[in-house]
């Protein structure tokens, strides 16, 4: 199961279809993979949203809520 896209609000289709990382600590889930952050240009095997970015110190949430998953789909609420 890939805790990202169920975080994000994915149908458990998608979400039950992968996992995030494999054993060796390498992204494998393919939205995560795509994403680039904007604190330090990380994507693909390093992927990561900027609240886990080694840059980002406090580790502290810094997205608003958006009402929308990874995909840009609304969320059901």
């Amino acid at each position: 199961m890939c805790s990202f896209c169920k975080q994000n609000g994915e149908s458990s289709f998608i979400y039950m279809g992968h996992i995030l990382k494999d054993e060796k600590g390498r992204v494998v889930c393919p939205i995560l993979r795509m994403y680039t952050c904007t604190l330090c240009g990380a994507t693909g095997d390093t992927s990561h949203t900027r609240k886990y970015c080694p840059l980002n110190k406090d580790k502290h949430c810094v997205y608003k809520k958006s009402g929308r998953n990874s995909a840009g789909r609304k969320l059901k609420r």
